[in-house]
């Protein structure tokens, strides 16, 4: 019986983790996502492709197809920081070679936001206005990407404030993204950060965050949603979002 039980706790998955997307109002889901589990690690991605008719479909399903690859491909995540600067660089100059080859691509990007997490250990990247949070049974929900966007830039200069930015004309214009050049692409990772006790992650395209409060997202995930993901999604789209909708999450 003890065997048993011990077997049983050495396939026990380290990691639950779920993830849900849906094209929402728009007639293209340019939303793609990566979860992927290996051993003590995972990898999850959130990329909203950009450019509309410019094939942002094609952006962000590339972006998580090459991390995947990558992801499957090393031995040893000796350097998580790395790994996951060296491979947006990487998808940066395949979106942009795409950009030459084929003008009907010239002007397709993506964003990308998500977290590397070993163990207890976790690492978060983010390029663009998707977001990657935390949630804590005692602490709430706290963000941990800060936008690449004009109005993000207007908030941290004093002369916008969070609620008029939800209105602005410019709420939309990033400033930084995977398709732009190379040399004015901002790519944030941080950590490492510890995952606490009862702690989940979450990343989201902005059709999540654009119409949910952090105040709702937190209620969602602490009413123990059966489907989290696809619940997140679901009422995103309730309360009147009209892009693509993404939602992914992780706990141990």
């Amino acid at each position: 019986m003890f065997q048993k039980l011990f077997s049983a706790l050495q396939n026990k998955p380290l990691y639950t983790t779920d993830g849900y997307t849906i094209a929402g109002k728009k007639p293209v889901n340019e939303d793609s996502y990566l979860i992927e589990v290996k051993k003590d690690a995972c990898l999850l991605l959130v990329a909203d492709g950009v450019g509309g008719h410019g094939h942002g479909d094609w952006a962000s399903q590339i972006c998580v197809q090459h991390f995947q690859e990558a992801f499957h491909k090393i031995e040893n995540l000796n350097d998580p920081k790395t790994f996951l600067h060296e491979h947006a660089l990487k998808v940066a100059q395949k979106v942009l070679r795409k950009h030459t080859e084929d003008p009907a691509y010239k002007n397709c990007g993506t964003t990308l936001t998500g977290f590397l997490i070993q163990e207890k250990h976790y690492y978060v990247i983010n390029i663009g206005d998707s977001r990657t949070y935390a949630w804590h049974p005692s602490k709430g929900l706290r963000r941990l990407t800060k936008d690449h966007s004009i109005v993000q830039q207007m908030i941290d200069a004093g002369t916008l404030t969070e609620s008029e930015a939800a209105n602005h004309p410019y709420r939309t214009t990033m400033t930084s993204a995977i398709g732009q050049a190379m040399d004015t692409i901002k790519i944030d990772i941080t950590g490492p950060y510890t995952l606490a006790e009862g702690e989940i992650l979450l990343s989201f395209s902005d059709g999540v965050h654009d119409f949910l409060t952090d105040t709702q997202i937190s209620q969602i995930i602490a009413s123990n949603a059966k489907s989290l993901a696809q619940t997140l999604v679901e009422q995103a789209l309730a309360a009147g979002s009209t892009d693509n909708i993404t939602a992914c999450w992780l706990k141990q």
